[in-house]
């Protein structure tokens, strides 16, 4: 590894690290689990976020952290008497390191029964390509 690449990835982790540690003040939170499939054209990251509405996702992208958060408001409590509470406020939260080979400008979040699907599209240079034998 370079030395450029020492920095930058020391970088992310302390900004990860950072940011973990500014999840922790704010109470628990989950790691959503994740599938991740590569094709030739796109990665897509399949996300379980069970309990969450859409306007309460936020997909950011930060330097080359892709950061994803979701949060669980039950406030049906409120219409009365609260007897029994197993299902506690519930915030998501995962980050991943997006690579030089994304194009950034053409990241895609959609969001449907519960599962986030976020594409992130390869640049041309990053794509297959046959070469051809002369």
């Amino acid at each position: 590894m370079t030395d450029e690449m020492i920095k930058k990835s020391e970088t992310t982790a302390s900004r990860r690290e950072r940011r973990l540690r500014e999840l922790e003040k704010g109470g628990r939170f989950i790691r959503p689990l994740v599938d991740i499939v590569e094709t030739s054209e796109n990665y897509l990251i399949y996300v379980d976020m069970p309990g969450v509405k859409k306007e309460d996702i936020t997909i950011q992208l930060e330097a080359e952290d892709l950061v994803l958060d979701g949060v669980v408001n039950r406030d049906y409590w409120k219409e009365g008497k609260l007897i029994c509470n197993e299902c506690f406020y519930t915030r998501y939260h995962r980050d991943f390191l997006v690579g030089y080979d994304i194009d950034r400008s053409k990241i895609q979040g959609e969001f449907n029964n519960g599962v986030l699907t976020i594409k992130l599209q390869k640049q041309e240079e990053a794509k297959p390509k046959e070469i051809k034998i002369n």
